[in-house]
């Protein structure tokens, strides 16, 4: 053995793992999913009738006009700013590894970042002009882009990820948003 090859096998270690997840949950996906549908079919019916009611909710409504950009809302979300957000988070369900579905979350989340900046009133702390979003304007605009992503079973899909991601994968970045 080569010094150094101790370490450079575990580096590859994720690299692997995601390799065999791809590999073995196209197979077992279906049967994992039912478990979880069983498990979850409540919650997501609930959610389902929720939003049909706050889907007919303005962004004003919700609280996010200044967030939306001007002259930017209508109902059919045809000018939309976070149409490619709504769009990454609409992939969710399609998804079998875990992995890829935490990323798909963590996609949405900087999609999301990334619009709403362009939206976002500067304000001034400590002399410097900042353009921050913080936990109180994204969750809003994280909640309006789940509202239009037509997710058929949210529940079911976090349920699917908690059971199968690794601890390493819920701990990262990726688990952050998955929380």
């Amino acid at each position: 053995q080569e010094a150094g090859s101790d370490h450079d096998a575990h580096a590859s270690l994720p690299v692997f793992r995601l390799f065999i997840h791809r590999c073995v949950f196209p197979m077992i996906h279906e049967d994992a999913s039912s478990y979880a549908r069983a498990a979850n079919w409540e919650k997501d019916l609930l959610f389902r009738k929720q939003v049909a009611w706050m889907r007919k909710c303005t962004p004003a409504e919700l609280g996010l006009d200044v967030l939306m950009g001007p002259g930017t809302w209508n109902s059919d979300l045809a000018h939309n700013p976070y149409q490619e957000a709504i769009s990454l988070l609409g992939d969710l369900p399609y998804l079998v590894v875990p992995f890829d579905m935490m990323v798909c979350i963590l996609k949405t989340a900087k999609s999301i970042y990334e619009t709403a900046r362009r939206f976002l009133p500067p304000k001034e702390e400590g002399g410097a002009v900042v353009n921050d979003l913080d936990a109180d304007i994204f969750i809003p605009i994280f909640v309006f882009v789940t509202l239009h992503a037509e997710l058929p079973n949210p529940s079911e899909c976090l349920y699917y990820m908690n059971a199968f991601a690794s601890p390493a994968e819920g701990m990262a970045e990726t688990g952050y948003y998955m929380a």
